[in-house]
């Protein structure tokens, strides 16, 4: 088996780097070479030399290559079982002092083939690697670029030699996560950990929370929209009646469980959860293509971050009401609120969203309005509503992407799933 080596740039999203290396320990059945991933060598371009140390050393001092480096690492170990990384140590800035550390590196190894992967990391990093590849295209056979479209689940390969000659030898071909890969090892690339150990992928046989579905099947907007009085914690004689009835009617479409959403301070925020996905898995077991795209669901999933203070005090640095994770490594995070969210609280969980899943995140704001009344919040009908109401306006405010509850996998209206989807890999 031939030497091969790939070359990496240290940066936040580390699964813009994850899936090359992944992808080059694969054979032509896209499953795993033993002898290939014995006989790569992962070169990471780095400010640190180890992940001790810390960011206030670094030329580019907002950068934490250590705690970067140390998070790739961690799930390449649990992936590939070996998880070991060379680094090339960042000296200076200037990309011909990056270009000569990595000919350095390399140039005296015997590789029979490089790879470059330039997804990521700093244009002076990138430029170096193209400068270096070109250099070592003297010595080595096959010299190659390598390019992620995130969004798209495709690869980019070009030689190096079109790449600077104008040749026409690019590839283009799709990826995926390998089997097994679940929403845990992605939040480990980007430093957090699944607070709660128990929290399972609901995409197995079984609609976990089928029974909800009637609520959204079977009863009409007024009736959904009752339920936020469920929330309320003053109420009259009258409203309590009312409440008590719809508690009543509730029981009579779902299963015993909700007696333990009616336990909770915000009863309708936890049944409108579980009411998303059930729909949620609904569609995606009922469609072939989003089975094969969407390969993990999980709902509540608390978070710590392994590097600082949290994980000491085991208090959750982020809770997220439910993610999915696609084949493509993007990381979906759904936020369902059925009152009274600030415009503050919704940009900072559409920066949450960007901190767990990187540049290729997706953050959604949930209602329980249907669209209609999304689109025009002036009307009469909704004036008991305000607190729904003024969520929606901070949505608008923190541009995050809405979902109306009848939007989700109606019959009459269209998925917003495979929009979402769709949009993403325009």
């Amino acid at each position: 088996m031939s030497k091969r080596a790939i070359v990496i740039s240290s940066t936040f999203n580390q699964m813009i780097n994850f899936i090359p290396i992944i992808e080059m320990c694969k054979d032509s059945d896209d499953n795993f070479d033993k002898e290939k991933i014995k006989n790569l060598t992962i070169y990471n371009l780095s400010e640190a030399e180890e992940k001790e140390e810390t960011s206030d050393k670094f030329l580019f001092s907002r950068f934490d290559n250590g705690m970067w480096d140390s998070n790739l690492k961690k799930v390449l170990k649990e992936v590939l079982v070996n998880g070991d990384m060379e680094n090339i140590k960042i000296e200076d800035k200037s990309i011909e002092s990056i270009k000569g550390n990595i000919i350095v590196r390399i140039e005296n190894e015997d590789y029979q083939e490089v790879v470059f992967n330039i997804t990521g990391g700093q244009r002076n990093s990138v430029l170096a690697m193209m400068q270096a590849g070109k250099e070592l295209k003297e010595s080595i056979d096959d010299v190659k670029l390598m390019y992620l479209e995130g969004n798209k689940a495709k690869k980019h390969i070009i030689a190096i030699d079109d790449f600077f000659n104008g040749g026409d030898c690019e590839e283009v071909k799709n990826y995926s996560l390998p089997e097994g890969f679940n929403i845990e090892n992605a939040l480990n690339l980007m430093g957090y950990t699944v607070k709660d150990s128990s929290t399972e992928n609901l995409l197995g046989e079984e609609n976990k929370y089928k029974s909800y579905l009637k609520i959204i099947d079977d009863k009409d907007k007024e009736f959904i929209y009752k339920l936020t009085k469920l929330n309320k914690n003053k109420v009259t004689d009258e409203e309590e009646k009312e409440i008590k009835n719809i508690k009543e009617e509730l029981r009579n479409l779902v299963t015993k469980d909700i007696e333990g959403d009616f336990n909770q301070s915000n009863p309708f925020g936890y049944i409108l959860e579980k009411i998303v996905i059930a729909k949620l898995v609904e569609e995606i077991k009922g469609d072939a293509k989003l089975e094969e795209q969407i390969i993990d669901l999980r709902h509540n999933v608390n978070t710590y971050d392994n590097h600082h203070i949290e994980k000491a005090y085991n208090s959750c640095s982020f809770e997220h009401d439910i993610c999915l994770l696609t084949n493509s490594g993007q990381v979906i995070a759904l936020e369902c609120k059925s009152g009274t969210a600030s415009s503050d609280t919704l940009k900072a969980r559409k920066y949450t969203a960007y901190t767990i899943g990187g540049a290729y995140a997706v953050p959604v704001l949930i209602t329980p309005f249907f669209k209609e009344d999304i689109d025009d919040l002036t009307q009469d009908n909704l004036k008991e509503y305000e607190n729904i109401k003024r969520t929606l306006r901070g949505a608008f405010r923190a541009r995050l992407e809405i979902w109306g509850l009848d939007e989700l996998n109606k019959k009459d209206a269209k998925s917003k799933l495979k929009e979402l989807l769709k949009k993403q890999s325009l």
